[in-house]
């Protein structure tokens, strides 16, 4: 398989985007559905191992079907809690979270990306709320 120029140039583009166009209106996330069609076998033109997020949101876009919110870039981490995960349980604004992070008043640990998470626990969540 060598890589070509563009979308129309796939010999599978037809089923590609039919199946871009399902799973998207059935409300599955762009990389979600980019990892789903590089396991049944298709690919991104100028590339010769996978589908790219790029093209899936190039194809839903072009055919015009949105989405109500996208992933954002970090993951969610099992058992723990991003400061606006957080700020949602305990319906209180993040600045005020990230606020006495920097002063020292709640302590945490942060991931190599540098996100602060919490434990997705009870007893912290009240901690928390104690603080408040």
């Amino acid at each position: 398989m060598l890589p070509v120029n563009g979308l129309a140039a796939l010999p599978r583009q037809d089923e590609m985007e039919r199946r871009i166009c399902e799973l998207a209106s059935k409300g599955v996330y762009d990389d979600e559905i980019a990892r789903i069609l590089t396991t049944e076998g298709h690919r991104s033109p100028r590339r010769v191992d996978g589908v790219l997020l790029s093209t899936v949101r190039g194809v839903r876009l072009r055919h015009r079907i949105k989405t109500a919110r996208q992933r954002s870039r970090w993951p969610k981490v099992e058992g723990r809690l991003s400061v606006t995960d957080l700020a949602t349980r305990l319906r209180i604004p993040p600045k005020w979270i990230y606020t006495q992070l920097r002063r020292g008043k709640l302590l945490t640990f942060s991931d190599p990306a540098g996100r602060y998470l919490f434990p997705d626990e009870e007893k912290a969540t009240q901690a928390i709320r104690k603080l408040r």
